[in-house]
């Protein structure tokens, strides 16, 4: 179980390192289409981390019981 965990919280630091990229890219980007694109990437990225970071907490306190 620890080694999944650690791997979930890889997966979830690699795609809060997305997260920020695409919200680099929001204040950077001149063209509107591809500054939607990348905030639509930040609003998923975020709703992701969040998932794992439930999935994260679960399997954290399970281990512990």
């Amino acid at each position: 179980e620890a080694n999944s965990i650690r791997e979930l919280v890889k997966v979830r630091d690699r795609l809060d390192a997305w997260k920020e990229t695409a919200e680099r890219k929001v204040h950077y980007t001149a063209t509107m289409s591809v500054k939607q694109q990348n905030e639509n990437l930040v609003t998923n990225y975020e709703a992701l981390i969040k998932q794992l970071n439930a999935v994260i907490e679960e399997e954290t306190a399970r281990m512990w019981t």
